[in-house]
């Protein structure tokens, strides 16, 4: 690809962890780490959350962009 760029979401649409438009290094494979806060849940009484990983790919002038969801599990007493 020639440009990767990638946003986290909930499922009503807020930004996660203000990461919304981060640079992702193209390459076979491209690697979106996350961690800390974009893992952290924004309500801690849940049992879950549901987050939207958002990839934009561009190549030669076409864009395709995916989105992943995935779950936060609350492991409540887990440090």
């Amino acid at each position: 690809p020639d440009s990767v760029t990638w946003s986290l979401f909930d499922l009503d649409g807020n930004v996660i962890n203000s990461q919304s438009g981060e640079s992702a290094t193209p390459g076979n494979p491209t690697r979106i780490t996350l961690s800390g806060d974009d893992l952290a849940l924004t309500d801690p009484t849940a049992d879950y959350e549901i987050r939207v990983l958002a990839i934009e790919v561009t190549v030669d002038s076409d864009v395709t962009t995916l989105q992943k969801r995935f779950i936060v599990k609350n492991l409540i007493g887990v440090t």
